[in-house]
């Protein structure tokens, strides 16, 4: 009888040093995994700053892309404007020189009546 009592302490205290094993082990692999999601969450804080920062360059590239839209929209309404007033100015311009034409030919025939005959022959 005095056997059974060793083999059932011998087995308690296996059954007692499987149970601190198996203790160690889950507290080593719990501290890796928290190891781990604390790495992680870091990246992920990381990550997110990052995305942030991105978010912000492109809001900034956003606004200056609107405001080289607006100065571009202004000159395209400068250069029709100045296209309208070239234009305008061409018309003036044709119109002066046909009455200096005209004048020209009242002073030629004017003053020399016989290239009058040779306007009118041609």
């Amino acid at each position: 009888m005095n056997t059974y009592y060793y083999l059932l302490f011998i087995l308690l205290f296996l059954l007692v040093v499987i149970i601190f094993l198996m203790r160690s082990f889950f507290t080593k692999k719990i501290n890796f995994l928290d190891h781990n999601q604390s790495h992680r969450e870091h990246d992920l804080s990381t990550f997110q700053k990052q995305l942030q920062l991105l978010k912000e360059k492109d809001q900034n590239l956003q606004r200056e892309l609107d405001d080289e839209k607006s100065q571009l929209a202004l000159m395209a309404i400068s250069l029709t404007q100045k296209d309208a007033e070239i234009n305008a100015l061409l018309l003036i311009i044709d119109d002066l020189q046909t009455k200096n034409n005209q004048k020209e030919e009242e002073i030629i025939i004017e003053y020399f009546p016989e290239a009058k005959i040779t306007k009118l022959s041609l």
